[in-house]
């Protein structure tokens, strides 16, 4: 990086809004059809979660 200092300004940028709080409403049968639409979304896209 030091090589590329003369080309290049770098700056750190710090993003402070956001969503702080999420809350979820709703019966269990919506929690079950949300679990299985994530389900099958990780399944279509590969997507790993740890």
């Amino acid at each position: 990086m030091s090589q590329m200092q003369k080309y290049f300004d770098y700056k750190t940028m710090v993003c402070i809004c956001g969503i702080q709080n999420v809350h979820f409403v709703g019966g269990i049968e919506d929690f079950e059809h949300l679990a299985a639409k994530i389900s099958t979304l990780k399944q279509n896209y590969q997507l790993d979660t740890k």
